[in-house]
């Protein structure tokens, strides 16, 4: 779903992935172009040169006094950013110096044109959707999550199956016995979930997906619901699974705990500045050929 923009953009964060030796080149490179043209740039990394439009902050400071901010690295640092920025609106536009990047928006060659665009206005803003986690004992909240991505339920000890039951909106749909499940947004769809044969599905689609790793039963199929429903994962007694959320975040299954997954209302806003359709995307990511005739 995309908007217009929500302000004039003034104040900008970089944040790179350290762990990508090219990134910090880049990333001084753009944090020249904007200071030049005389906006504030808050960075996460130390700066080649002293410049007043330029200050390196702490991740969270960046977070709080910026319009927007660019990621540079691959979909882990947006995965990064989009969990460190929270419940705030703050846009973000990734530039692709990573892997696959279903993520990013920019290849590092694009970077520039899209900054013009954006000081000038000429952007629009895409709601993803998000999820929210509760590993709930009983009827009592013991911790929250929100997930981009997806949030995976795994063995976390040696290769042995769970026993998994699974309900939607306090309906028991399914006993799974599988190595563990995935439950994802459609922007996690092209993720964890499609490693295990799980369908893709176009990110502005309202729904959850939800997709069995290695099920030993045929009829344990990926499914896809309403994003208006509510799914609960419980897991049978002695197993200690390990409850992943967008693969960087780790919590361990206590047996008397289960899990609550619901649509937040909390999305991610990301910046567009070119008109690319999600099926350009999927060609060029998974290198899929088409044409007309």
């Amino acid at each position: 779903m995309l908007y217009r923009k929500m302000k004039k953009m003034k104040k900008f964060g970089i944040i790179l992935n350290k762990r990508i030796p090219e990134t910090k080149q880049k990333a001084c490179e753009l944090a020249d172009y904007i200071a030049e043209k005389g906006f504030k740039v808050f960075t996460n990394f130390q700066y080649k040169k002293k410049n007043k439009f330029i200050i390196n902050l702490k991740l969270i400071d960046i977070i709080k006094k910026s319009d927007m901010i660019f990621a540079i690295g691959g979909d882990g640092t947006i995965l990064k950013v989009a969990r460190e920025i929270g419940k705030k609106k703050i846009p973000l536009l990734g530039i692709k110096m990573g892997r696959l990047g279903f993520l990013m928006e920019l290849h590092s060659s694009d970077i520039y044109n899209a900054v013009d665009h954006i000081l000038e206005g000429k952007f629009e803003i895409e709601k993803r959707t998000r999820i929210k986690i509760d590993i709930k004992k009983n009827k009592k909240v013991i911790h929250s999550f929100l997930a981009l991505n997806d949030v995976v339920i795994q063995n976390g000890d040696i290769a042995r199956v769970l026993d998994m039951q699974v309900s939607i909106d306090n309906e028991p749909l399914a006993d799974i016995i599988a190595d563990g499940i995935i439950a994802a947004t459609p922007t996690g769809s092209t993720a964890y979930s499609l490693s295990a044969n799980g369908p893709i599905v176009l990110p502005d689609n309202k729904s959850l997906i939800l997709t069995p790793i290695c099920p030993h039963s045929l009829s344990n199929r990926p499914l896809v619901i309403p994003d208006t429903m509510t799914i609960k994962i419980s897991v049978s007694k002695g197993k200690m699974p390990i409850v992943t959320i967008d693969g960087q975040q780790a919590y361990e299954l206590k047996d008397d705990q289960h899990i609550k997954i619901t649509r937040s209302q909390y999305p991610v806003y990301f910046i567009k500045t070119h008109e690319i359709s999600y099926i350009q995307v999927l060609k060029e990511k998974l290198g899929l050929k088409g044409s007309c005739y």
